[in-house]
């Protein structure tokens, strides 16, 4: 008689790539699946700026990196420097859908502080930023536009992207946030 497993992994495996194939299908919104596409594991820093906003670094150096994330729930942040001095007239010739600095309200306030927020850039070591430019994208499963943040306040979490670029210094940082 053969022996039986005690635990049928084949089965159980099986179970778990349907329950997350269902669970894909069932969120229907662009959002996740970009959300899911941006945090492949098989994506450098860079590759994920241009999945994300369409800007090449592939000619920037990474200056720092930091990342908090790891959590059950994936909450932490992730912050990336890059230098472009080399390539910075090509780096801002790709940000058409970039906006220009200052940023709006409700993520101004977040980064530098105001009303509500106590400001983290300072306390995550990003510079203020007067001359330069901004990408946005809003991860969170709620966001009805995910490159406006009028919503980031009308949510008890945060996931959210900023790519800042500091035209001054040839800067670029990722910012990643997910509570």
């Amino acid at each position: 008689m053969p022996e039986q497993e005690v635990f049928p992994v084949k089965k159980a495996l099986s179970f778990m790539i349907q329950l997350a194939v269902i669970t894909l299908a069932a969120c229907a919104a662009p959002v996740a699946i970009v959300a899911l596409v941006a945090h492949s594991t098989a994506l450098s820093h860079p590759e994920y700026v241009q999945k994300l906003s369409g800007v090449d670094l592939s000619g920037c150096t990474i200056v720092s990196v930091a990342d908090t994330h790891g959590g059950f729930h994936g909450d932490g942040d992730l912050i990336v420097q890059f230098d472009c001095t080399e390539i910075a007239d090509s780096v801002v010739e790709q940000m058409a859908d970039w906006k220009t600095l200052p940023m709006t309200g409700p993520l101004q306030s977040f980064m530098y502080g105001g009303e509500r927020y106590i400001g983290v850039a300072e306390k995550l070591g990003i510079p203020e930023v007067a001359n330069g430019y901004y990408f946005f994208w809003d991860r969170h499963s709620e966001s009805t536009d995910p490159t406006s943040d009028s919503e980031l306040n009308d949510r008890s979490s945060w996931n959210f992207t900023v790519l800042l670029f500091d035209a001054e210094n040839s800067q670029l940082y990722l910012f990643e946030f997910d509570t």
